[in-house]
């Protein structure tokens, strides 16, 4: 049996449908904020060489050294359940950026025990784990940082943030692009504290976090994660003018497709009419389509958003790409279940057109 590791993400279901994306924003929201209680403080400051791992015995890949490209140090154990909580996180990070990222996961335990732990794991632990002498782990852990802790190296080796790698993601997108340095790492690491500071008040205060997500984006405003859990503060705040103008701010040109395609989605799969902005979901979507034409799922989500404003042709004739790219996919499971998903919405554009050209519009009535 597997271990048990637990998912975190922006949107979920259950057997009753979708549930309001702000409710899963926020208990996310909340996760991060206990995950965060402890002090950035570490033996290591932003600036300081990352110690070299020549010691290390790898579990997973391996040998390696910090650097080269650009680095995520973990400090866990397979024995403290806020360690496994961000497996699947570091796991979709390195199949994301399998060629600019290394995560590395370092622990001090028996190494046994940590290749069994890698073993029944099996897909869902997908990154670099090495088990290394004490010494090692205390100069990178300091004597009291609690874990899971986090280093982010650029490619010379150089600390560039630390902190909970849950909060990670602002200085990893700055990192990638080749924009994140040591001052900036420095202000961005106190604006993310000060962010979840906010988040872990008593009560989470709502209107502060909303401020200090404004203070994250300004340093990292690309940071597609800071953006959706701004837009979920906004929502739970029901402040529309703050909800808009996040939309209207998002760095389209500065953004994946893939994450694209996934704020489109969101925005289409709102249940209350004053939250699902289907102008900016189009965009979104319009944009990811034109960079990644081959990417099947970016290609349904331009043509979902084209049927969710009516355009039905369109949204049939963009869906049949969608489908005929997994034509000569790998033959995968996995590929399999999405191309009969695209099948069948195509077949469900089809028919909204059909409704659409076969049905007189009903008289409209504007008086009781």
């Amino acid at each position: 049996m597997r271990p048990a590791v637990p998912t975190h993400g922006f949107a979920c279901r259950t057997t009753r449908g979708r549930i309001l994306l702000a409710e899963v924003h926020m208990r996310l929201i909340q996760f991060i904020a206990v995950c965060c209680l402890f002090s950035s403080i570490s033996a290591l400051d932003i600036g300081d060489q990352g110690p070299g791992l020549g010691t290390a015995i790898w579990v997973t890949g391996g040998p390696t050294e910090p650097g080269g490209e650009v680095t995520l140090i973990e400090l866990w154990s397979t024995a403290y359940a806020p360690c496994l909580q961000v497996i699947p996180q570091l796991t979709a990070l390195q199949k994301k950026h399998p060629d600019r990222l290394k995560v590395i996961a370092l622990t001090t335990e028996n190494l046994d025990v940590v290749k069994s732990f890698v073993e029944k794991a099996g897909d869902a632990l997908d990154y670099r784990i090495a088990v290394v002498e004490g010494k090692l782990y205390e100069q990178w852990k300091g004597a009291n940082q609690e874990v899971p802790f986090s280093y982010l190296l650029d490619r010379k080796g150089t600390i560039l943030w630390s902190g909970h790698p849950i909060s990670v993601a602002p200085a990893l997108t700055l990192a990638l692009a080749g924009k994140l340095d040591v001052a900036n790492g420095k202000k961005l690491r106190q604006a993310t504290d000060e962010l979840f500071k906010a988040l872990n008040s008593k009560e989470s205060d709502l209107p502060n976090a909303l401020m200090r997500s404004a203070a994250v984006l300004a340093i990292a405003p690309a940071d597609e994660h800071t953006i959706r859990l701004r837009l979920a503060i906004a929502k739970q705040l029901k402040d529309y003018d703050s909800y808009q103008r996040t939309l209207a701010q998002v760095p389209v040109a500065e953004i994946e497709p893939q994450q694209l395609s996934l704020l489109c989605r969101e925005l289409l799969a709102e249940e209350e009419l004053i939250w699902r902005n289907t102008a900016y979901a189009v965009g979104f979507a319009a944009d990811a389509f034109r960079r990644s034409p081959n990417d099947p799922g970016a290609v349904d989500s331009y043509a979902r958003a084209l049927a969710a404003i009516g355009q039905f042709d369109a949204a049939i004739a963009v869906e049949k790409i969608a489908v005929d790219a997994l034509v000569g996919a790998k033959a995968t499971q996995t590929n399999a279940e999405a191309a009969v998903a695209l099948a069948q919405n195509l077949e469900h554009f089809k028919r909204l057109k059909e409704l659409q050209t076969t049905h007189k519009p009903a008289t409209l009535v504007t008086t009781p």
